[in-house]
């Protein structure tokens, strides 16, 4: 599944070069699927974190997440501002989601 949704939301960093309105959506549609599979994903994992408190983990996985989105969307804005383009944050978007793949795929190996 890491790896499904990993390929999809690297659709992502193919939207610079969209030519028009159906194929930017379409590359949007199928990249903000792959973020709903890591979000599930994420969603399942935090009673891996702790088994016996997995609210609380959930708690603090979630109240950081929120946090470092909100930094992440306000360096977004300054981005695009100074920019007048969406390409590096959706490349950013591409190669975190890509980075995370290669973490996860080194934990499962350091598990298994």
């Amino acid at each position: 599944m890491f790896s499904v949704a990993t390929v999809l939301v690297a659709f992502a960093s193919a939207v610079p070069w969209a030519t028009d309105r159906p194929q930017l959506i379409g590359l949007l549609a199928v990249s903000n699927f792959g973020l709903g599979m890591w979000m599930a994903m994420y969603l399942t994992f935090t009673q891996e974190v702790s088994r016996d408190s997995v609210s609380t983990a959930m708690g603090l996985l979630g109240g950081t997440g929120s946090l470092a989105g909100a930094i992440v969307m306000w360096v977004i804005g300054v981005v695009t501002e100074r920019t007048h383009s969406f390409d590096l944050p959706l490349y950013a978007i591409a190669g975190a989601i890509t980075l995370s793949w290669f973490a996860g795929l080194a934990l499962q190996r350091h598990r298994t």
